[in-house]
C-alpha cells in the first residue's frame, strides 16, 4: 500500500520551512482523511506540504479527559510465526457518542523471535464510511532491534496514512523518504507506540491487522475495528425522521 497523489519535490527551502515550523509550533490534532498522511514531527527533510504532523497521544490528557469515557473494551491477540507479537486493541466509548480505537504492537515477551516489523495496516469492511476526526501517537515504546541505523528508538512510525480507495489506515515505521529509508523497526523484544483513532463508529467489530517486514515476512492478527451504520440504514433513518416530522406538522 502506498500514498497516492503528487509526490512533492524535495528542496532546501522546504526543509528550512519545516524546521522553523517545528521550532515555532506544536502538532495539532487533525482529521485523517483517505489519501492523506500525518508525519513524525522531527523528520527534518519532509516538505511542508506533507503536514500535518502527529499530535500527542491521548494519554497526555490533550483531546479528552478520563471523565469522558463511558465504556471500554480491550482484546489482545497473538500473531504467530516468525513475527510473533501481541497486538492489543482498546476501544473507548466517549460521552459524546464517538469511539476511540487504540492499537499497540508488543514484542517485549518474545526477544528471541525473528523479523523486524516496518509496516502495519488495518482491514475490515466499511472504512470508506469511517470518519477519523482525530489521530494521535503515544505514549512511546521502544524499537530499533534489527535496525542498527535507526533514526529513533521510541517505537513511533514515520507516518500514519489512509489508503486512497479503501480508506483503511496504515503506517510505516521505516519509510522511503526522499532518497533513502528513514525510521525505525519493531524488532523482537520491542514495543510500538500507541496509535489512536477517534471515529464516528457506532461500535466495534472484528477485523485484522497485517504486519510486514522489509524483506517480505508477513503476519495477520485479529483486532477490533470501527463499526459504522450501513449507508442504506442511514437513508432509512433519515426518511423515517422526515416522515415523522411531516406527520407531526399535520397533527399541529
Amino acid at each position: 500500500m502506498a500514498l497516492s497523489g503528487k509526490v512533492a519535490r524535495p528542496c532546501f527551502i522546504c526543509a528550512v520551512a519545516v524546521a522553523l515550523g517545528l521550532l515555532c509550533t506544536s502538532a495539532i490534532a487533525a482529521p485523517l482523511l483517505p489519501n492523506t498522511a500525518q508525519w513524525r514531527a522531527d523528520i527534518p527533510t519532509i516538505p511542508s506540504e506533507w503536514a500535518p504532523l502527529f499530535a500527542p497521544g491521548y494519554e497526555t490528557g490533550v483531546g479528552w479527559s478520563p471523565g469522558e469515557v463511558v465504556d471500554q473494551v480491550q482484546i489482545s491477540r497473538e500473531a504467530v510465526g516468525p513475527l510473533v507479537s501481541t497486538v492489543t486493541t482498546t476501544v473507548y466509548k466517549l460521552n459524546d457518542g464517538s469511539y476511540i480505537f487504540d492499537y499497540v504492537i508488543d514484542r517485549s515477551a518474545f526477544p528471541t523471535g525473528s523479523g523486524a516489523i516496518s509496516f502495519a495496516s488495518l482491514s475490515g469492511t466499511g472504512w470508506q464510511d469511517v470518519l477519523i476526526s482525530d489521530m494521535r501517537v503515544g505514549p512511546v515504546g521502544s524499537s530499533g532491534n534489527g535496525d542498527p541505523d535507526a533514526e529513533w528508538v521510541d517505537g513511533t512510525p514515520a507516518y500514519v496514512a489512509r489508503d486512497a480507495q479503501s480508506g483503511t489506515p496504515f503506517w510505516r515505521y521505516r519509510a522511503p523518504i526522499l532518497n533513502g529509508l528513514l525510521g525505525t523497526l519493531i524488532g523482537p523484544g520491542d514495543t510500538s507506540a500507541h496509535i489512536w483513532f477517534r471515529t464516528n463508529a457506532v461500535g466495534s467489530a472484528p477485523g485484522f491487522m497485517s504486519l510486514s517486514t522489509d524483506d517480505g515476512m508477513n503476519a495477520v492478527v485479529e483486532v477490533l475495528v470501527p463499526m459504522v451504520p450501513e449507508p442504506t440504514s442511514l437513508i432509512l433513518v433519515g426518511a423515517a425522521s422526515l416522515l415523522f416530522a411531516r406527520r407531526r406538522n399535520r397533527v399541529r
